[in-house]
């Protein structure tokens, strides 16, 4: 089971990277009505009301959007999917950790890990998720703490440190694969941001293209703020979902 979702997770990586290799404006105005609908219509109000457009402008600025918009979607599409994958593939690998070490303890010593794990859930709150505990159970310290908490012997400790060591190593790959994955989708929304950006801007009248430049430099602070987010507010962030539709 754990095999075949890292088989999973692999090919969603995979499918990141692939993406960000291809990016670029290769979509239909067909596919875009469908896909990034909602993109469109976002961007569209945000830059109407905050530069005035004309009526023509509009059209000339909702046709670039519209070019763009189904290759930002599978992009945004493609790291969810390998995220969601990442997510999953965590909690099954901490479950077989438990479960690994659950065998080699007593039913007292169960018992007791059992209220360890409870205690940690509520100390934790719903902020810290699969990673933080994936974290707490790959490390070294977690093993001794363990061997404290439950009383076990030395062969016990041996057993357990090795589980966490396995697992951690595991655990420490994902991570790494999801970082790469991360950083080739900012990639690919630089490679389309940029040049679509350039064709809005090209729309625009002097004033309106201050006010454009200024506008998407307000929005990289909230980022930045924020922790990182995507090339628009209809990319992926760490979480966020979709945005307001401030320019980039």
């Amino acid at each position: 089971m754990a095999t075949a979702m890292r088989s999973m997770f692999g090919a969603a990586v995979a499918l990141v990277l692939a993406t960000a290799a291809m990016a670029g404006p290769q979509a239909t105005h067909q596919r875009a009505g469908a896909i990034g609908g909602d993109f469109v219509a976002q961007h569209m109000v945000t830059l109407t009301e905050q530069l005035r457009l004309s009526s023509a402008q509009q059209s000339r600025i909702e046709g670039v959007l519209r070019t763009y918009a189904p290759r930002l979607t599978q992009v945004r599409g493609a790291l969810e999917n390998c995220k969601a994958s990442y997510h999953r593939l965590m909690q099954a690998e901490m479950q077989q950790a438990r479960a690994e070490v659950q065998d080699l303890l007593t039913p007292e010593q169960q018992q007791r890990l059992a209220s360890l794990h409870e205690g940690k859930q509520t100390k934790a709150g719903h902020g810290h998720g699969a990673q933080g505990h994936g974290a707490a159970m790959a490390s070294a310290p977690h093993a001794a703490q363990l061997a404290e908490a439950l009383g076990l012997t030395d062969e016990q400790q041996e057993q357990v440190t090795g589980i966490l060591e396995r697992r951690g190593a595991t655990i420490k790959t994902l991570r790494a694969d999801l970082r790469l994955a991360i950083q080739r989708y900012h990639l690919s929304l630089s490679v389309l941001s940029d040049p679509m950006y350039q064709q809005v801007r090209a729309s625009l009248t002097p004033q309106q293209a201050r006010r454009f430049d200024a506008l998407r430099a307000e929005h990289s602070q909230q980022k930045q703020h924020q922790g990182g987010r995507g090339a628009m507010s209809g990319g992926a962030g760490h979480g966020h979902g979709q945005g307001k539709g401030h320019p980039h």
